[in-house]
């Protein structure tokens, strides 16, 4: 990515430093408050994506928290020198995400690598530790004496899971089971003279560890055919992979170190084979491949190849740092798009802190506008979130294919509408969001609607079962209604407001989703006929929103445990927040 397509964050308003103000729970604490601040920035600044628009925030992904990347990508910003400023240690995302994953839904992988990641096993909470435990020794097999990826496997020759289970439960100071007479067979086979090493390579420095662990000989003669092995691979790989190169070659690495041979010998070999930059992609298994990665540069470092080397390769690891929270973990890093919500709401959510930025939106909606977009399946609500960029930022597209097709769409749309015989809450909503499109585009379209018609059936709802979102969505949207067609029923607009505040009174004793955005649908409502919120109302809605609120100015989409981090619940609980704030007190 070149230097000009970075977001280019400049300044932090008023608004910014309030809302933390608002949030921190340490009252007083300046540098706690600039921390979270410059956590933010940084968060919104991951999310932006080569395409010019946003992705969500990496909060949204905290189901993804990857600790297999992270230890990996911790340990090369070890080798080149890049230590995180956080603990290396904080791995709270990753104990909550495992914590909330049935244990059938474990990886191997990702638990060794949690285990590697703490400094002390105390970190771990003891439920956890508990079933980490039993989850290690359920995937012993009796049958080959050895331990397995899966309970689901049974594979004798594989190396890596034992040895990964062996290292975990040592460090849990567990029992390990006996594996001795496993270790001594798979030696055999390893290192006889007719050996299959294709079978075994990248795994000959596990079985060294294993054999020294529990004090079976080692023979230097026969390991020496696995270094003359491998260094045959290293000198002339045409008959392999390329992706593989790299588990050979630290392998290789290892042994050597292991044996005591100098490695400057073998450095004509491996400065051919990754010292060449335009070619690293080449032993990567895909773009973001870090396990690869790491392997080029531990057998760098191991050969002192590394230093000369250190700026390309940097730039290189560098690409992860858009996968990183704020403690240091990483989600799996990985092709995360851009999507018109996320870049909407981040756009209004930086226009309402006053965070000045410069991102290319044109490019990004230039690119949807000339797409084969279908408009049918694009929907009226995204329409609109598009219109509004083009607008906002000066976007010529009136003239265009694309003007033509909207101007199309609408009509239909507005059509359909009009013959209407049935109107629930799905229609209101429509009819609304068609008005909403009408006044983005400042065009008059011929709406044939009966409204006393509307008005009835509407108010009906009111007296059967309904939900408490849809109860509050009806008489919000209903309101939005009168409203927009002029109604000059005031009695029915009166009553409306007074029932939808009611229902935020108790907003925080529902258990429903999304109550950020049914909050703040409503409240913007209320405010568009003037109606002077109660201060029961508020007080509730706050106390909904210190649950909404998750760290550094991010806020969830309400707050029912496990809903997710996203930048339109973000700009709309930032928006509820800074409308309240000295009303109903600190949160």
């Amino acid at each position: 990515m070149e230097e000009g397509e970075f977001v280019k964050w400049k300044q932090i308003g008023v608004g910014l430093i309030s809302i933390m103000m608002i949030f921190t729970s340490v009252r007083g604490e300046v540098n706690e408050n600039q921390r979270s601040n410059y956590q933010m920035l940084e968060q919104i600044e991951k999310s932006y994506v080569v395409d010019s628009g946003f992705r969500e925030s990496n909060y949204f992904f905290l189901d993804m928290v990857d600790s297999y990347a992270t230890y990996y990508l911790q340990c090369i910003k070890q080798l080149i020198g890049e230590e995180d400023s956080v603990e290396r240690t904080n791995v709270s995302y990753e104990i909550n995400c495992l914590s909330n994953k049935a244990v059938d839904q474990w990886n191997l992988l990702d638990v060794y690598s949690l285990i590697m990641l703490v400094d002390d096993v105390k970190q771990i909470p003891e439920t956890l530790e508990s079933s980490i435990i039993m989850y290690l020794d359920s995937l012993f097999d009796e049958n080959n004496g050895c331990y397995q990826y899966s309970r689901e496997f049974s594979v004798q020759d594989s190396i890596a899971p034992t040895y990964y289970v062996v290292v975990a439960l040592k460090k849990l100071n567990q029992p390990v089971r006996p594996i001795k007479e496993w270790i001594i067979e798979i030696s055999t086979k390893a290192l006889e003279k007719d050996a299959n090493m294709q079978i075994y390579y990248g795994g000959y420095a596990m079985l060294y560890e294993l054999m020294s662990e529990y004090e079976i000989p080692i023979s230097a003669t026969d390991f020496e055919q696995v270094l003359e092995y491998y260094h045959g691979i290293l000198k002339d790989n045409t008959e392999y992979e390329l992706s593989d190169i790299p588990t050979i070659a630290l392998d290789f690495v290892k042994l050597c170190k292991n044996f005591e041979k100098d490695l400057t010998e073998y450095n004509d070999e491996i400065s051919d084979l990754f010292l060449d930059s335009s070619l690293l992609q080449k032993y990567l298994f895909w773009e973001y491949d870090y396990v690869n990665l790491y392997a080029i540069i531990n057998t760098l470092k191991q050969c002192q190849l590394l230093n000369e080397n250190l700026k390309w390769l940097s730039e290189e690891v560098a690409l992860f740092d858009q996968f990183q929270l704020d403690n240091g973990e990483y989600i799996s890093p990985g092709i995360y798009g851009s999507n018109l919500n996320a870049t909407y709401y981040a756009d209004q959510f930086m226009k309402l802190m006053n965070i000045s930025r410069t991102y290319d939106v044109k490019n990004y909606c230039t690119t949807i506008i000339n797409g084969n977009l279908n408009l049918e399946q694009f929907g009226i609500w995204r329409l609109s979130q598009l219109l509004e960029l083009l607008q906002k930022y000066h976007i010529d597209w009136l003239n265009s294919d694309f003007g033509k097709n909207v101007e199309k769409y609408i009509t239909e749309q507005v059509q359909l509408i009009s013959s209407s015989e049935k109107w629930e809450l799905r229609e209101l909503k429509i009819i609304n969001q068609l008005f909403i499109l009408s006044q983005i585009l400042n065009e008059t379209y011929s709406i044939e609607l009966d409204v006393p018609k509307i008005k009835e059936q509407v108010i009906k709802l009111f007296n059967t079962e309904i939900s408490y979102e849809d109860d509050i969505s009806i008489s919000t949207e209903l309101l939005k209604f009168l409203v927009t067609v002029q109604d000059t029923d005031s009695e029915l607009i009166a009553q409306l407001c007074s029932h939808v505040n009611e229902l935020l009174e108790v907003i925080g004793d529902k258990n429903v989703l999304f109550k950020v955005t049914i909050t703040f649908d409503a409240v913007k409502q209320l405010q568009a006929v003037n109606y002077s919120i109660s201060d029961n109302a508020e007080m509730a809605i706050l106390d909904m929103l210190q649950g909404a609120y998750w760290k550094n100015g991010f806020f969830k989409t309400g707050d029912i445990l496990g809903e997710k981090v996203s930048y339109q619940a973000t700009y709309e609980g930032t928006f509820l927040s800074n409308l309240f704030q000295g009303k109903g007190g600190a949160i």
